[in-house]
């Protein structure tokens, strides 16, 4: 969720509160009007800002990278019945099923495409990490920098937030029911820490080009 709030104040300028409004709106709703205008207005900038790199511990680089390749494997074989995959297609007509069947037949496969490109661009920063390789206790804890691509943050934010989206479906993690306790839900809370990681990373840089 903090990752929405930041790309509301990011990109439109928002007070943290209206964003976090916003943010809930979607969050309950499925959809919120957030602001209208042409894309390349809103992204006008980004591209010319420098990477952003991230300090990762190889066996958490690889840990990460069989995340994504098992997050791209779900996406690539989901035939519409996985209630994972279902959460990443939100429902934009809850109170009208004919509409929203509609909706979902048209822009379904769209936005897993999305998804699944999305995963590709940081899998591809992450190319460096072999989930299948074997390391020992020393060369695990052994740190690497992962460079992000300035274009490429909101992807991996997406993608990590999809993740996430993903295991708390199949764990049942609720805002009701927050710790459902065992290794998921470590990996869930793991997720969470790498985005909060991200975020951080994003606005120091942000607030160093301002000085």
């Amino acid at each position: 969720m903090s990752y929405v709030v930041r790309v509301f104040r990011t990109y439109f300028g928002y007070t943290r509160e209206h964003a976090t409004r916003l943010m809930l709106a979607v969050h309950h709703d499925g959809h919120a009007i957030v602001a209208t205008g042409p894309r390349e207005t809103m992204e006008e900038g980004r591209m010319n800002t420098p990477p952003i790199t991230v300090s990762v511990a190889t066996i958490e680089g690889m840990h990460l990278a069989r995340l994504v390749d098992d997050f791209m494997d779900l996406l690539r074989d989901s035939d519409g019945g996985d209630p994972g995959v279902a959460r990443l297609t939100p429902n934009a007509y809850p109170d009208d099923d004919d509409a929203a069947a509609a909706f979902a037949s048209a822009t379904r496969a769209d936005l897993l495409d999305r998804r699944l490109h999305d995963a590709r661009v940081m899998r591809t920063a992450l190319q460096v990490f072999d989930p299948d390789a074997e390391v020992t206790d020393e060369g695990a804890r052994v740190p690497r920098d992962v460079v992000v691509r300035r274009e490429d943050v909101d992807a991996w934010l997406r993608t990590l937030t999809a993740i996430r989206l993903v295991i708390a479906t199949r764990l049942g993690i609720t805002d009701d029911e927050p710790d459902v306790g065992g290794d998921g839900q470590a990996v869930y809370d793991w997720l969470g820490y790498r985005l909060e990681l991200l975020i951080e990373a994003v606005d120091e840089s942000d607030a160093d080009a301002l000085r």
